[in-house]
């Protein structure tokens, strides 16, 4: 009779077990969401030293941002997504030139690019900080 129960008790509890857990998403876009501004210089294409530019959640995949060019010292229209994995999100993209690098965010308010750009095999690398802009 108790083996019974100990069975019909494992019955009804084991698919509570196995189906109420959800693997964690580590890859929480919403901290990189907003406006950032680069204050350090980046010399392409052009030779400044502020860049400001958005960073927006990609629509078509959870786990994906795009950051406008604008903030990396690029094209404004230039758009490049980037993949989250917890604090950093990778990107590389080829078109004219290449762009390749990560970006860890520190906190909430707080971004470390670091990227590469060739052209026309010519490298240049860079190491930047962003913060982000209050509203």
């Amino acid at each position: 009779m108790k083996l019974l129960r100990l069975i019909k008790y494992f019955i009804l509890v084991m698919p509570i077990v196995f189906f109420s857990c959800s693997p964690d998403d580590n890859n929480d876009t919403s901290q990189w969401i907003g406006t950032w501004e680069i204050n350090e210089e980046i010399v392409f294409p052009h030779n400044k030293t502020t860049y400001i530019g958005e960073i927006t959640q990609d629509n078509n995949n959870k786990n994906k941002i795009i950051i406008s060019g604008n903030l990396l010292g690029l094209n404004s229209s230039y758009s490049l997504p980037a993949t989250v994995s917890s604090s950093t999100a990778t990107f590389d993209q080829t078109t004219s030139f290449n762009i390749n690098g990560k970006a860890t965010l520190i906190n909430s308010d707080s971004i470390k690019f670091s990227f590469s750009i060739t052209q026309d095999n010519i490298t240049k690398n860079y190491v930047v900080g962003a913060k982000k802009k209050s509203k």
